[in-house]
């Protein structure tokens, strides 16, 4: 795990020191849930006890390390991108796999167009709480049930 050991505010950035000591200086501009927020908003943070996260209350807003680290070293964002986009591609095709499997076509998934069905499928876009609330409806399963059939499919 990535411990936070110390945040403060400096200026315009955040120095946040993490594992190893390691002090990362984040521009607040290059935090979207941060970057537009009243100064004494962005001030009011907490460490979580564990030094799993930052958490600001009034905001309502956590971030990590890694979110830390992916804000001021590229090659670390490029990284968890291309995690992302494998999942996404995984993830999609095992949507897929379940739906052909009960002869659902992508038409038939209310709420959804078929061609919002067929970018989560090929992994262009990642399913959401309400796509996969849609998709679990058209085969007549409820969310934890067709999040089964999912994992299944995902080993």
């Amino acid at each position: 795990m990535r411990n936070i050991i110390d945040a403060y505010l400096i200026g315009d950035s955040l120095a946040v020191r993490g594992p190893k000591h390691r002090l990362l200086n984040v521009p607040l501009k290059a935090l979207s849930s941060l970057r537009d927020k009243p100064r004494e908003a962005q001030r009011k943070f907490e460490i979580d006890p564990d030094g799993s996260f930052l958490y600001w209350p009034d905001l309502d807003v956590h971030l990590g390390w890694n979110q830390f680290l992916q804000a001021v070293d590229p090659e670390a964002l490029r990284k968890a991108q291309q995690r992302s986009e494998g999942f996404n591609q995984r993830y999609g095709a095992a949507i897929r796999t379940v739906r052909e499997a009960a002869g659902i076509s992508q038409t038939k998934v209310a709420g959804l167009t078929d061609r919002h069905v067929r970018r989560i499928e090929q992994g262009e876009v990642r399913a959401t709480s309400k796509a996969l609330a849609a998709l679990a409806a058209a085969h007549g399963l409820d969310a934890n049930a067709y999040m089964e059939k999912l994992a299944k499919a995902l080993k």
